[in-house]
């Protein structure tokens, strides 16, 4: 199956799917096992300039991405797992497994007080 043959539950979806690992709202296949998982990730940051970011020491910590597991499409409420169990490959065409392995991000000085 090729990414163009994937049948998509809601143009939601499938916009938050396909968009990647870009800043703001992703929609990522975190499993192959079955039951298949997905999940929401949520970026603050675009790749391009998580450098930049990391070098900016924020005086505060920051997530640099955010994962919510979910079972049903947040837009239209189709079970993910039904809908896509036939479409790995579609799916993985357009992405590999999506996992959270981020490295540890220097923080803020701390206080000794």
């Amino acid at each position: 199956m090729t990414p163009n043959e994937v049948r998509w539950c809601c143009i939601g979806f499938k916009s938050a799917y396909t968009i990647g690992p870009h800043r703001g709202v992703n929609a990522v296949l975190t499993s192959r096992k079955q039951p298949l998982r997905f999940a929401l990730h949520f970026r603050p940051v675009e790749p391009r300039d998580l450098d930049a970011f990391r070098a900016s020491r924020l005086p505060f910590e920051t997530s640099l991405v955010s994962e919510m597991v979910i079972v049903y499409c947040p837009w239209c409420g189709e079970d993910l797992d039904k809908k896509y169990h036939k479409q790995i490959a579609g799916l993985e065409a357009l992405h590999p497994l999506v996992t959270l392995e981020l490295p540890d991000l220097p923080g803020p000085p701390r206080s000794t007080e």
